[in-house]
């Protein structure tokens, strides 16, 4: 299952006068959040260890990292177990929320996000998903369709 995707929103930035590299901000800084939370597959931290190794070290920025390595594609394998069950409950909410609360993660460059205030948002919202009981409802037990063994 696909989450989002940047190809979705080059229209926003048309709208925006802003170059359609910004279309993924919000995405790629969600994503980097699950970075810091332990919430990429293991697939992913194997595949892409030395991307992700550049990121931590300030080599590359997420949004490059989106576009280069994800193809401006977010989905559910990209994500473990955990970051999965979060992202399921909280996403659909994700883009709406922020563009209110922490605008500079939206359609802009990352250099400007505000960090802080977006992660305090996406922790207080993971704490509320935790405290709710709803995780046991978003955890798959089910095998992922691509595993045949």
């Amino acid at each position: 299952m696909s989450y989002d995707q940047g190809y979705w929103h080059t229209d926003s930035c048309f709208a925006n006068n802003l170059d359609e590299q910004y279309a993924g901000t919000h995405i790629a800084v969600y994503i980097k959040w699950c970075i810091e939370k332990g919430f990429l597959s293991k697939d992913l931290l194997v595949s892409d260890a030395d991307a992700l190794a550049s990121i931590r070290d300030g080599q590359m920025s997420m949004s490059e990292y989106f576009e280069k390595y994800l193809d401006w594609k977010f989905g559910e394998w990209n994500l473990n177990e955990e970051g999965n069950a979060f992202t399921k409950y909280y996403y659909d909410r994700y883009l709406e929320e922020v563009s209110f609360e922490v605008p500079s993660a939206v359609l802009g460059p990352e250099s400007n996000v505000d960090f802080p205030k977006l992660y305090a948002l996406l922790d207080e919202r993971l704490r509320q998903f935790q405290d709710s009981g709803a995780q046991a409802f978003y955890k798959s037990k089910a095998k992922s369709w691509w595993k045949f063994w």
